[in-house]
């Protein structure tokens, strides 16, 4: 068996094997989009080159064999911007959204086609779950949210947006004031406790997330009730107290203890709170004007969004909330999420990463001549539904508004092999881009998956796959050079494929090309009522 040089590494391979596969074994992980074991190689991607040391060569450890002396390196500046133009080349025929664009546009970054999934489909526990991931007070925001993701709503482009925010209102009230209130799993409880100072959308939605991870928070404010300028709405008759008032119960019910009336002046911070608390979280700093250098040096300062300081055995974390002029509570509460997240990471690592945005592969406003394709994952081809009475949907209602939803989103953006890598190497994705662009195409003809060709790289592993299910109809290549892509032979359909086969298709795409219409696969498909949605 050849014995091989890997990152320094001495690695025995197998005979006839693989380079890839040779460093797998040996815990070398190398880049790959379009290699899967016992797959054969397709060498298309170009995401796992690697160097031979002494000749220079560049090699495409998939599908070149290991081979005795070979001395390979994996990671290299050289090999970083191979990489880098492999997946700028991808992406140059690569259209389509992975964030949709009311996700991007939500301050909070809540996953709202998800979310509309779930509403049309009737699963409102799972739909709950979904929004509280990234918004701890949805039924407030429910009331008060300007609802930017709906001015980004690419519904609007051929009718109306989708009522996000009334889609949001209606799953939290229907979960606030049904038989029992979603409460999401708790961590087990840490030795650590937290003290927040401000009780208002940006404390409270901190002390939802610490509370959750295991930490014991207690909030502090000036003022004697909890919720701060969220009660100014109530006042306005914008926000129904009731609202107000049961979701800031459900918060405090779980765990965090309110103080209400406290001095927040330095001294308090630093002869009360300090001697007692792991950390200190603050959560309303633009309005005290307290000089929070006087309790130490920053420990983070090459982290923008966020001062550290210590006094004693205490962390004292200070938000930079940069909302300007226009302080929308939702991007409170979205502050209040990533100071507890910021707070955990620390905790647990005692260093913050530095904040990167995902990567986002974004498609361009819809033309008019693909309408009709984004419209295919729309089950309701109607204007906005008009709510019932006191401007909030029934059940009924809401089925039906949610199912106005395009499903912009990519099915698979939260593990997308092509995004993963492209957040890592962060390439150009205009650089190659074709002019104009292609018109989306949407194959929607199957209850399990949806298949869009522009999202496809071409990697082949949906051919390997239905032809290691000895799938009688399979998929194919079709056209040449660059005119080439997948398809279905013979002028057949989807529909024509075993189920167990897209199953796999989709779970083994890089791309989300071909995805799963829902995660949600233990719940069975009538196809009969997906093929004659009419029927009963």
């Amino acid at each position: 068996m050849p014995v091989l040089t890997i990152n320094n590494i001495s690695v025995e391979a197998r005979n006839g094997e693989s380079i890839l596969l040779a460093a797998e074994r040996a815990g070398i992980h190398i880049p790959r989009m379009c290699w899967l074991k016992d797959f054969e190689p397709s060498a298309s991607c170009m995401m796992c080159v690697v160097q031979e040391r002494k000749t220079g060569k560049v090699l495409i450890s998939c599908s070149v064999q290991a081979e005795e002396g070979m001395d390979i390196v994996t990671e290299s500046a050289e090999i970083e911007d191979l990489r880098k133009t492999a997946l700028e080349l991808l992406l140059s025929e690569h259209y389509g959204d992975c964030e949709a664009p009311c996700q991007r546009a939500c301050p909070a970054g809540m996953d709202i086609p998800e979310v509309n999934r779930l509403i049309r489909d009737g699963e409102l526990n799972r739909a709950i779950q979904v929004v509280k991931k990234n918004i701890a007070l949805p039924a407030i925001l429910g009331h008060i949210c300007p609802a930017p993701c709906e001015k980004a709503c690419r519904r609007k482009d051929i009718d109306q947006p989708v009522s996000i925010c009334l889609l949001k209102r209606f799953v939290a009230e229907n979960d606030l004031f049904g038989r029992e209130t979603y409460k999401a799993e708790m961590l087990p409880a840490r030795e650590k406790t937290v003290a927040i100072i401000g009780a208002g959308a940006t404390g409270l939605s901190a002390a939802y997330y610490l509370n959750l991870a295991g930490y014991g928070c207690h909030l502090y404010d000036s003022a004697g009730q909890p919720g701060g300028t969220l009660r100014a709405a109530v006042t306005e008759g914008t926000l129904p107290e009731k609202v107000l008032e049961a979701e800031i119960e459900h918060i405090l019910s779980q765990g965090p203890v309110f103080h209400p009336h406290y001095r927040i002046e330095a001294t308090e911070i630093k002869e009360q709170l300090a001697p007692k608390f792991d950390y200190i979280l603050y959560a309303g700093a633009e309005e005290t004007g307290i000089d929070f250098t006087f309790f130490g040096t920053d420990l983070c300062p090459e982290f923008k969004e966020l001062d550290i300081y210590s006094i004693r055995n205490c962390r004292i974390f200070v938000p930079l909330n940069k909302q300007g002029k226009n302080k929308l509570a939702v991007r409170s509460v979205a502050l209040g999420k990533k100071a507890a997240d910021w707070l955990i990471d620390y905790d647990q690592q005692q260093v913050l990463p530095l904040s990167k945005k995902s990567f986002n592969s974004v498609y361009r406003p819809i033309a008019v001549e693909e309408q009709a394709e984004f419209l295919k994952e729309a089950d309701n081809h109607n204007n906005s539904i008009n709510p019932a009475d006191n401007n909030t949907y029934s059940e009924q209602q809401a089925r039906q508004e949610a199912a106005r939803c395009l499903h912009c989103d990519c099915r698979k953006k939260d593990n997308c092999l092509l995004r993963e890598h492209s957040n890592h190497y962060q390439p150009n994705a205009r650089r190659y881009r074709l002019d104009p662009a292609p018109f989306v195409e949407k194959n929607t003809s199957h209850p399990l998956v949806i298949f869009e060709t522009l999202k496809c790289i071409k990697c082949g592993l949906c051919l390997q796959t239905a032809q290691k299910e000895g799938d009688k109809t399979g998929l194919c290549f079709e056209g040449r050079g660059f005119n080439v892509r997948v398809a279905v032979p013979l002028q057949r359909n989807l529909e024509s494929i075993q189920d167990s086969t897209l199953i796999k298709c989709a779970r083994n795409c890089p791309t989300g090309a071909i995805a799963l219409r829902s995660s949600n696969l233990e719940r069975p498909v009538n196809r009969e009522l997906f093929l004659n949605p009419g029927k009963k």
